[in-house]
C-alpha cells in the first residue's frame, strides 16, 4: 500500500451536509438574536428603574476619577472635553468623587454569521486582518473529498446582509497564527505561523518567504516599513525581514539573541517610528536603536498579560490581564503611549482600568479598542459568561452586553467603520466561523 491517504478517500464516502449545517447556522443565528433582544429588555428595565429614581430627586451619578489624560490629548484627534471624562487632573488627590450625568447607553445587537467550511468542518481560524475592501483569515483551507488539504489565506467580504466566501490561497503547510495586509500597500499580505514560515503574498502568489531561525512558530507580526516587516516568534525572539534584501536571513535581531516568553503582540506607529513589543510579562518599545521597557508584570502588579489591542490614531491601547496583581479577577486597563521626539524617550500613561468579576482565561482573550463620537470604546469576549461586553472609557455609559451561545473559540474581534457615524461594525473570528455586531451609541441626558 503505496499512500493509504489515497486507498481512505477512496473508501470513505463523503456526504454532502451543507443544507443541514445553513439550517443548523440560522438556528444559531435565531438563539443570539433572541439572547440579545434579552439583554436589551433587561436594559430597558434597568432604564426604567434610573428614570424613575431620577424623577425622585437623584438627578446624577457618582464616579471616581483617576488621573487626567487631558494633558496628553493634545496631539490627539479625540475631543475628550465635550464628553465629561471621569479622568481627574488633581493629581493630590487623584480619587476625589465627583458628580457627572449620565451620557447615554451603548447598544449591541447580532447581525450575521457565515462557517468558514462546508459542513461542520473546524476551520481552525486564529487570524484575521482587513484591508478595507477585503478580509484575509488564516484557515484549514479543506476542499471537498479531500481532508489532507493544506492550510492558507480565504478572502472574505462583508456585504449588507452576510459575508461572501472567495478565494482560498493554500499558502501554509499548518495553521497560519499571523495575517496582516500592509499599510504601505493593501495588496500585499503577509502570513506566518506553526509551519515556522513567513510569506510575503499577492492574491495568493508569493513575493517572498522566509524559514524561521531555529525553526520556531511565527507568532505575531506586523509591517515597519513599505519593504519590511517585524516577526514575533514562540521563543521569545523578535526579527526583522526586509522584502527586498534577497536574503533568506533576517536584517535585525531585536532581541539580540535572547527570548523567553512568547511574543503575544507586536504593533508599529507609523508616525514616530516606534515598534511595541509585547510577551506574557512585559511590554517593551524599539526606537530609534534603542530599548524602552513600558510595562512589566513586577513593577505594574500584574500576573499575565492575555491580549493587547492598539488604536494608532490616538496612541491609546488597552491589554487584557489575567487574574491577580491588583485585582483577583480578568481586567482591562487603558493606556496612552507617549513618544518624546526631542529628547528621545517612550514611555506610557495608565488612563484607566476595567474591572470584571470574570475568572476564566482558558484561551488568549480576546479584545478591540476603537473610536467613535470622539470617544474610546473596548468590546471583549467575557469567557465565563460565554457574551460580548463593550465598555465606554469615558465612563459616561454603562457597560452593554450580548450573549454568544456557541461553542466556537473566539479567536479575534475587529471594528470596522460604517456608513453611520454613531456606528460600528464589530467583527468576531472564531476557530469555526465568522461573526458580525452592530455596535452603536444612544445619548439621553438628565
Amino acid at each position: 500500500m503505496k499512500d493509504v491517504r489515497k486507498h481512505y478517500t477512496i473508501a470513505v464516502k463523503v456526504t454532502d451536509t451543507t443544507e443541514v449545517e445553513q439550517l443548523r447556522n440560522a438556528n444559531a443565528a435565531l438563539h443570539i438574536r433572541v439572547s440579545g433582544l434579552e439583554v436589551e429588555l433587561a436594559r430597558k428595565d434597568r432604564e426604567i428603574y434610573e428614570l424613575s429614581n431620577k424623577l425622585q430627586g437623584d438627578n446624577a451619578r457618582f464616579v471616581f476619577r483617576v488621573p487626567c489624560i487631558q494633558t496628553y490629548l493634545s496631539k490627539s484627534s479625540l475631543d475628550y472635553s465635550k464628553t465629561s471624562l471621569v479622568f481627574s487632573n488633581n493629581e493630590a488627590n487623584p480619587n476625589k468623587l465627583f458628580v457627572q450625568p449620565r451620557g447615554g447607553r451603548i447598544y449591541m445587537n447580532p447581525e450575521r454569521k457565515d462557517s468558514l467550511m462546508i459542513g461542520s468542518a473546524n476551520a481552525d481560524a486564529r487570524a484575521i486582518d482587513f484591508n478595507g475592501e477585503f478580509w484575509a483569515i488564516g484557515v484549514a483551507c479543506s476542499q471537498a473529498r479531500n481532508i489532507f488539504s493544506p492550510f492558507g489565506i480565504r478572502m472574505v467580504t462583508l456585504t449588507q446582509h452576510d459575508f461572501k466566501l472567495h478565494e482560498c490561497y493554500p499558502l501554509h503547510s499548518a495553521r497560519p497564527r499571523v495575517v496582516a495586509f500592509s499599510p504601505f500597500e493593501s495588496s500585499l499580505l503577509l502570513s506566518g505561523g506553526e509551519d515556522k514560515r513567513a510569506i510575503i503574498s499577492i492574491n495568493g502568489t508569493i513575493r517572498c518567504q522566509w524559514k524561521m531561525p531555529n525553526e520556531k512558530p511565527v507568532w505575531t507580526g506586523c509591517w515597519t516599513a513599505p519593504d519590511k516587516v517585524a516577526l514575533g516568534l514562540c521563543d521569545g525572539r523578535v526579527f526583522e525581514y526586509d522584502l527586498n534584501s534577497g536574503s533568506t536571513e533576517p536584517v535585525r535581531d531585536y532581541t539580540q539573541g535572547v527570548g523567553h516568553l512568547p511574543i503575544i503582540f507586536t504593533g508599529f506607529d507609523t508616525s514616530s517610528s516606534a515598534l511595541l513589543v509585547a510577551s506574557f510579562k512585559t511590554l517593551i518599545a524599539f526606537r530609534n536603536e534603542k530599548v524602552f521597557p513600558l510595562l512589566s508584570n513586577v513593577t505594574d502588579e500584574f500576573d499575565k498579560m492575555r491580549s493587547i489591542s492598539f488604536h494608532e490614531a490616538s496612541l491609546h491601547f488597552v491589554i487584557t490581564l489575567s487574574p491577580g496583581g491588583r485585582h483577583p479577577a480578568i481586567s482591562h486597563r487603558l493606556y496612552r503611549l507617549e513618544v518624546d521626539g526631542e529628547n528621545d524617550e517612550v514611555h506610557c500613561i495608565e488612563m484607566a482600568q476595567w474591572l470584571t468579576d470574570c475568572q476564566m482565561s482558558s484561551t488568549m482573550w480576546s479584545n478591540c479598542l476603537f473610536s467613535l463620537n470622539n470617544g474610546l470604546y473596548s468590546v471583549v469576549y467575557n469567557e465565563d459568561k460565554q457574551r460580548f461586553d463593550a465598555h465606554d472609557w469615558s465612563g459616561r455609559r454603562p457597560d452593554a452586553m450580548v450573549n454568544f451561545p456557541s461553542r466556537s473559540t473566539v479567536t479575534a474581534i475587529r471594528a470596522v467603520a460604517t456608513n453611520c457615524d454613531s456606528r460600528k461594525t464589530i467583527v468576531v473570528l472564531s476557530d469555526k466561523a465568522i461573526f458580525s455586531l452592530s455596535f452603536g451609541l444612544s445619548d439621553f441626558t438628565s
